[in-house]
């Protein structure tokens, strides 16, 4: 779909092919990291890195880093966390746009 309104939840990004010179809307979608990313500093709340790392059972720095979204996680710390506060991995990470 050729566009040249700017639509709700959509970025313009140049298409390269057949309609060279056109714009193409594209839904821009949140990085996995970065859902995890939010979703912590939300639950985080005031809360201290120490308190709430030490109630996910990981390290503060490696909360840090997560909440940042500059450190890769493994499904098991995801599962870990998850199950730590007592909710769905559904409940961080969505297939929809902010």
């Amino acid at each position: 779909m050729v566009t040249s309104g700017r639509e709700a939840g959509t970025e313009f990004v140049p298409y390269v092919g057949h309609l060279l010179n056109k714009n193409v809307a594209v839904a821009k979608a949140i990085p996995y990291e970065r859902q995890l990313a939010i979703y912590l500093r939300k639950a985080r709340g005031d809360e201290t890195f120490r308190a709430f790392a030490r109630r996910l059972g990981i390290s503060a720095s490696s909360l840090q880093r997560l909440e940042q979204a500059e450190q890769n996680v493994t499904l098991r710390t995801v599962q870990q966390i998850i199950r730590r506060l007592g909710i769905s991995i559904g409940d961080i990470f969505t297939d929809k746009s902010p």
